[in-house]
């Protein structure tokens, strides 16, 4: 389930307290309609939160696909070639995260390969969790940065592509695979494709 990225608060419905003397102007009437306008407000708000799980539904559909392209990158995690598909961030993330294309790209089967992970605010997402994904046969996480809330900053992300293979061999480990990014209720973050040579 994704949250809606608002907070919602409770509406005083506590009877007013009775006063002696005049009655200042408004009223009653006053705050009964600032909460009317304060719950139309609302629900707008609420109803604009469709878009952004329906944004978030099609994302993650598009990140457990198969693998296909890649970024290229050089050892230093300069961009060579750009797959636009791979490494974009997911609209619940939006402003909140940064990732940088994994490195290098394509990668042999005994070299690390690295990702850089950036949470830009505070808090911006429950656990970080990178996980290799082929579809119809098995998802395996094969890195996770903690359990708790992030705090701002760097995460760097040290992968053996080794992992990246079904069992674990050179021979499993080469060709393309898909990595996801994801928090610890499974709300996609990124996605981007690996060769491992």
């Amino acid at each position: 389930n994704i949250q809606c990225p608002f907070r919602t608060f409770p509406v005083n419905n506590a009877p007013a307290a009775h006063h002696s003397g005049r009655r200042k102007s408004g009223g009653a009437g006053s705050l009964n309609r600032a909460r009317e306008v304060f719950l139309a407000m609302a629900l707008l708000i609420a109803a604009g939160c469709g878009g952004v799980d329906d944004e978030q539904m099609a994302f993650e559909r598009k990140a457990y696909r198969d693998a296909e392209g890649f970024t290229r990158t050089d050892a230093s995690g300069r961009i060579v070639e750009e797959d636009g598909d791979d490494w974009r961030i997911s609209p619940v993330f939006g402003g909140l995260m940064r990732v940088e294309p994994a490195f290098p790209n394509p990668v042999c089967a005994t070299c690390p390969l690295y990702i850089h992970v950036t949470a830009d605010v505070i808090d911006p997402m429950n656990g970080l969790y990178i996980a290799v994904h082929s579809p119809g046969e098995y998802t395996r996480i094969v890195w996770s940065a903690q359990a708790g809330m992030l705090e701002p900053g760097l995460y760097v992300a040290r992968l053996s592509p080794l992992e990246l293979g079904r069992y674990g061999s050179v021979e499993s480990a080469r060709g393309l695979h898909r990595l996801i990014l994801f928090d610890s209720r499974e709300q996609v973050l990124s996605y981007g494709d690996v060769l491992v040579e």
